[in-house]
């Protein structure tokens, strides 16, 4: 009889990041977080280590957020890329 293969720690925290962020409101925080840690820009603040070590930690949570969830759907990349223009466009960044 064979066993069922266990589901490491990793695996878990895997499965439950994707069922927070797979429904409707779960997309609306990750776009969020997309904008709010500054995952469209740059980082580098010129004269400033410090400055761009800080953005780039930032920046650093949603990067292994959407690697944890390994998203490669384009849509909702686009649709993120759009919210990221909205945004700019009203707080005239």
């Amino acid at each position: 009889m064979k066993s069922k293969k266990e589901i490491t720690p990793e695996e878990k925290l895997v499965g439950a990041y994707k069922a927070l962020f797979k429904g409707p409101n779960g997309r609306i925080v990750l776009h969020d977080l997309m904008v709010s840690t500054g995952y469209f820009r740059n980082g580098y603040v010129k004269g400033d280590p410090h400055g761009t070590s800080f953005n780039e930690g930032r920046r650093s949570v949603i990067l292994d957020i959407i690697h944890k969830l390994n998203i490669q759907d384009e849509n909702f990349l686009d649709d993120s890329i759009q919210r990221q223009e909205d945004y700019n466009k009203e707080f005239s960044l």
